[in-house]
């Protein structure tokens, strides 16, 4: 009668080492290679809501890191909200009126999370 972990023991003289080790080695090398999932980023976005008692004529933004002033609205009505992408770290968001007034801003607004501007006349 044969004793499992004798069985065991004349399988394992039994078999090819080499191969049981090159084996694993080869496993743990495909294992060790395979690419991590990229980090995907959720976009962020800017979400204005007019609440003054007048259209804003535009709302511009500055990189943070740049003087050059982008237009990201133009034209928003009383009460409208809009909404749009942006690809921006941190940025300076100003509101003008039809006069050319800021009539609101934020200031180094780091991105992403996203941003949601009620503008008011209070604002200015």
């Amino acid at each position: 009668m044969y004793n499992p972990q004798d069985m065991a023991l004349e399988m394992i003289t039994n078999m090819n080492i080499p191969k049981i080790v090159l084996s694993l080695l080869g496993l743990s090398l495909l294992t060790g290679c395979a690419e991590p999932k990229p980090i995907v980023m959720k976009e962020a976005t800017l979400k204005i809501h007019n609440l003054t008692s007048d259209k804003i004529s535009k709302v511009t933004y500055k990189r943070c890191d740049s003087a050059d002033e982008n237009v990201v609205f133009e034209n928003i009505r009383i009460g409208q909200v809009v909404e749009k992408p942006m690809s921006v770290n941190c940025a300076d968001f100003y509101a003008y009126d039809r006069k050319g007034k800021v009539v609101g801003k934020q200031v180094s607004v780091e991105m992403p999370p996203s941003l949601q501007w009620k503008i008011t006349n209070l604002a200015h």
